[in-house]
């Protein structure tokens, strides 16, 4: 499903290559004589190239795992990977904000995922043809906020809680 921009969705697996699944919709074995269709169990998201895009990996019912390669056109982003002193190591709980004009998003730092599987903890943030942030605020576990003016786009920032 892919994301119009306007609170809305388009599904475009088959389009882009992801719907029938590698191999076709069904396993190459059947039980009792009757086709089982391939059945995956979780999906993790992460940059796992480090081209500031998000690809995806799911695992599959007795099947190979698929990974699907993001190779749509770049666009600019702002990563953040939180390391707290105060607070726990992984700043679990951490919640940022980046604000571009009147427009606002969040993503908070999360311990768990979803069955089976855990999305990177980097926090990720597409921003389309916007080619910069005009803030960004940390709010951490401990309570303690941490503003970041014009932080550099296209990159992954590590950012360590002030002590």
């Amino acid at each position: 499903m892919m994301n119009n921009g306007r609170e809305s969705f388009a599904d475009r697996g088959a389009e882009l290559g992801i719907e029938p699944p590698p191999g076709g919709t069904f396993l190459p074995n059947t039980i009792h004589n009757i086709h089982c269709a391939r059945s995956s169990r979780c999906a993790v998201s992460a940059d796992f190239d480090g081209d500031g895009r998000l690809d995806i990996v799911t695992n599959n019912f007795n099947d190979a795992p698929y990974y699907f390669h993001n190779e749509f056109p770049k666009k600019n982003y702002i990563a953040f990977r939180l390391r707290g002193v105060r607070s726990n190591r992984d700043a679990v709980g951490a919640i940022v904000r980046i604000q571009q004009g009147d427009e606002i998003m969040l993503r908070q730092a999360q311990a768990a995922g979803g069955y089976l599987s855990h999305s990177s903890k980097t926090l990720h943030f597409g921003l389309g043809d916007q080619a910069s942030v005009d803030r960004v605020e940390i709010v951490w576990p401990s309570g303690l906020r941490q503003v970041l003016d014009n932080p550099a786009v296209n990159r992954l920032n590590d950012v360590t809680e002030p002590e």
